[in-house]
């Protein structure tokens, strides 16, 4: 699924660039400050930074195409 300028929105905010894409059953992480968490395989795509804060209760965070 082509993701480009897809958004986050609500809890962060973060604009995926163009060309980025999500395969079928895929994840990606979009980090804080747009480096790779600790533990995060290799083989898993990293994207940000994205602004904003998340609540350790819990936010909702929303894609938008």
């Amino acid at each position: 699924m082509d993701l480009s300028g897809w958004r986050l929105v609500d809890g962060v905010a973060h604009v995926f660039e163009a060309g980025v894409a999500l395969a079928p059953g895929g994840y990606l992480v979009v980090s804080a400050d747009g480096s790779r968490p600790a533990g995060t395989p290799e083989d898993v795509a990293v994207y940000g930074p994205w602004s904003g804060r998340l609540a350790n209760g819990g936010d909702a965070v929303t894609v938008l195409d």
